[in-house]
């Protein structure tokens, strides 16, 4: 898989402002207890010292809050961070003339953490806002989103190679237009859940590039495109064997710390995952604490938000760099495994002298 430059498009679903805010463990417990009804709520006001909900229902609950934090997160822009900090610590030139991010934007959207791979794209749609609640015991939050306003798609660049991340609903209609503009130029395809479940025409697959999803999304989207009798499971093996029938060039599909089932030129293989409580994984693990990255919380409770986007993120800026797609994997999975250990939704917050040290251990170490 080659892939020299890369263009990254997002609109309002790559790009999110999330606020994250940490309840106590007795209101998270309520908040479990009714889950169905406050997930069909709205987060009606939030403030350094409350939450409230309203459903359609008439219902409403309010909870303190212990903690707010607001992060910078979506899967795109996660992706971008991943590749970034890879070909700054590898390839620096190609980290400033090689990557560029496309996003729509509001007046108040932030620069990049790096300079030079930020550009508008024509039109404005605000980017999409999460609500994220947790409790402090380190379960998995519960999400509200509340778009500012509607989610388009505009079009997507003239470029060599484009990554499309997580993008609206009109976008496999670019992705055709794309092709046909760009005869020999690359697809890369991330698309987000709610995406992947509504299905993506096979017309429009039959030109990606590489396919980057989850497990339980790539099931989907094989039951999606030939529905089959619900007994039957869709092992990671006949998901390889469907996929490449279909004709996919690329496929990764990550199964968690099992790793990633993949198909490249043809040829279906596994790279394994990394397991937290590998030394190699802990060493680097302790230097995010050092570097005040990771938290005594995130040892004892793994946060799994932005750990595929990481993953791409990273085996794109490797190969990207010149490494061969073995190694660029392996360091990829292992970097998932990492960003376990950060409270964040993306690796942006690591310093690139962590990063820098990550790598040369990676070097003789794997």
């Amino acid at each position: 898989m080659e892939a020299n430059s890369l263009d990254i498009y997002a609109n309002g679903w790559g790009v999110t402002d999330e606020t994250i805010v940490e309840i106590s463990q007795w209101e998270w417990d309520m908040l479990l207890r009714f889950r169905e009804a406050v997930q069909d709520a709205v987060v009606t006001d939030l403030n350094e010292r409350e939450v409230h909900w309203d459903n359609k229902q008439g219902d409403w609950m309010r909870a303190s809050v212990r903690s707010l934090q607001i992060d910078r997160g979506g899967n795109a822009w996660n992706t971008a961070n991943a590749i970034h900090k890879v070909l700054r610590t590898v390839d620096p030139r190609a980290a400033e003339e090689e990557l560029r991010f496309h996003a729509f934007r509001n007046p108040k959207f932030q620069q990049m953490p790096f300079h030079t791979v930020l550009r508008d794209v024509e039109g404005e749609v605000k980017m999409r806002v999460a609500y994220v609640i947790k409790g402090p015991n380190g379960d998995d939050p519960m999400y509200w989103s509340l778009p500012p306003a509607p989610v388009e798609t505009g079009t997507l660049p003239d470029a060599q190679n484009v990554l499309v991340s997580s993008s609206g609903p009109d976008v496999f209609e670019e992705i055709t237009n794309y092709c046909r503009k760009n005869p020999k130029g690359k697809v890369f395809l991330a698309p987000g859940s709610a995406q992947v479940k509504r299905g993506i025409p096979m017309e429009v697959l039959e030109r990606i590039h590489l396919l980057s999803c989850n497990r339980d999304e790539a099931a989907a989207l094989a039951q999606y495109l030939e529905p089959r009798d619900e007994k039957m499971s869709w092992t990671p093996g006949n998901l390889l064997a469907f996929f490449r029938d279909v004709g996919l060039p690329e496929l990764r599909i990550t199964d968690g710390a099992k790793g990633v089932h993949s198909l490249s030129e043809g040829k279906a293989f596994h790279m394994a995952g990394f397991d937290r409580e590998k030394d190699s994984i802990q060493e680097a693990a302790k230097w995010l604490f050092d570097a005040g990255v990771a938290t005594a919380k995130t040892f004892k409770h793994p946060n799994a938000n932005g750990c595929g986007d990481t993953r791409l993120g990273v085996e794109l800026g490797m190969t990207m760099a010149g490494r061969s797609l073995q190694e660029s994997m392996r360091v990829a999975n292992f970097m998932a495994a990492l960003k376990t250990f950060i409270p964040g939704p993306n690796i942006g917050a690591v310093p690139d002298e962590v990063i820098g040290e990550i790598m040369d251990s990676l070097s003789t170490n794997l």
